[in-house]
């Protein structure tokens, strides 16, 4: 039998916290405080292959994307908000970069995209 040993979070560290990181947060500007690139690596989930028509070449799949970025405006000394170290948020209220799918498919010597 495995216990899970939770440390208790006041509320008053959590939303010190929550004011610490959201008071000025812009989730329309990217989030870097240097100017520099903000490197988003994309990591794709093939959780399973639908249907697959060998006729018409279709391949239908179930996939998730996952996106990993350091946002610079969302760090914090965790000693200094009761040793949080995490925690979910909406992600309707942060900075989200633009993702777009592109699908493609080889055709002989040359490339498709839809």
């Amino acid at each position: 039998m495995k216990v899970a040993v939770v440390e208790a979070v006041s509320q008053t560290d959590f939303y010190n916290l929550m004011d610490y990181l959201f008071t000025d947060y812009k989730l329309e500007v990217r989030p870097t405080t240097a100017g520099e690139a903000t490197h988003v690596f994309i990591v794709l989930h093939l959780l399973s292959i639908k249907d697959l028509n060998e006729k018409s070449q279709e391949l239908s799949t179930s996939i998730v994307i996952e996106s990993l970025w350091h946002d610079d405006w969302l760090c914090w000394n965790e000693s200094h908000y009761g040793n949080i170290s995490d925690f979910l948020y909406p992600q309707s209220k942060i900075w989200l970069p633009d993702v777009i799918i592109d699908i493609r498919w080889r055709i002989k010597d040359s490339w498709a995209i839809t």
